[in-house]
């Protein structure tokens, strides 16, 4: 849970912007856009784990 906690707190500026209108979607696009795509899969992967487990 403590894992979970952590990456939360990683992401939660990114969060808290995504939910402004208009700045989230730019912020999103270009968030998505800087990632290369071999590590999204690893980040899915991530997630979905961190959901099995809580």
């Amino acid at each position: 849970m403590e894992a979970a906690e952590d990456l939360y707190d990683i992401y939660l500026p990114l969060i808290r912007h995504e939910q402004k209108i208009g700045f989230g979607l730019a912020l999103r696009k270009e968030t998505l856009l800087a990632l290369e795509p071999l590590s999204v899969v690893p980040l899915a992967r991530l997630v979905r784990q961190l959901m099995l487990t809580t």
